[in-house]
């Protein structure tokens, strides 16, 4: 008796459990915002950009972000729209950036 492939295994599966798998390896979904996630671990330091979550509404990005980045004890997690940020420096912009 011949012993089937992985990938014959594969191509049985439902769409929908592939759907799945790909949005556990990846962390993605179809629905829902991005939100840039800041922190400081301390007080005096500066926030720091620590990643991204993305969630169909602010309170469930909120969740996200607390769960995800709970590897160090943060005194200050926020997040932010990605869409809400304005860019002040790119190449396509015109003008001259410095110190006046």
């Amino acid at each position: 008796m011949r012993r089937p492939m992985a990938t014959e295994f594969r191509s049985n599966k439902p769409k929908k459990i592939d759907k799945i798998m790909t949005e556990k390896k990846t962390g993605s979904t179809s629905k829902g915002e991005n939100y840039e996630v800041f922190a400081r671990d301390n007080p005096e330091r500066p926030l720091q950009h620590i990643g991204t979550v993305q969630a169909e509404n602010k309170e469930l990005a909120i969740a996200h972000a607390r769960f995800v980045y709970s590897e160090r004890i943060w005194v200050e997690l926020l997040i932010a729209p990605t869409n809400s940020f304005s860019n002040c420096m790119k190449p396509q912009l015109q003008g001259v950036v410095g110190m006046a």
